[in-house]
């Protein structure tokens, strides 16, 4: 069976609830955009509304067909949701905190709302 990407949601929030260190903070918040930017990926592929290049691109092409496929507040949504995995994954200045955890798990219940029935699979 192929991976599906909303997997990363459940592990997402297991250490949102779980965890205590800075590590699972900043992991929560990675493994939450990269559930809800992956299966808004492969559904925009599966319905034809974009090709998949694995270079890197994909993150903004996901952005702006979701805006093009009216989804644009699930396109603003998962913009901001990228903006706090950028801070979790590359900022080691500041601390990612419980509440930019729960920023990031409203984001992705926002997305998982707007989105999810466009997920199902054909």
């Amino acid at each position: 069976m192929a991976f599906r990407p909303l997997e990363w949601d459940a592990l997402g929030n297991h250490l949102a609830e779980a965890g205590t260190t800075e590590a699972e903070r900043r992991t929560a918040v990675g493994r939450l955009y990269y559930a809800m930017f992956g299966e808004s990926l492969l559904a925009l592929a599966r319905n034809g509304l974009l090709v998949p290049r694995e270079d890197g691109t994909d993150h903004v092409q996901v952005l702006r067909a979701l805006t093009e496929n009216k989804r644009g507040s699930a396109s603003i949504a998962l913009d901001n949701l990228r903006r706090l995995r950028n801070t979790a994954d590359y900022d080691y200045r500041d601390d990612v905190t419980a509440t930019s955890v729960d920023r990031a798990r409203a984001l992705a219940e926002n997305v998982k709302r707007l989105c999810s029935a466009d997920w199902e699979s054909p």
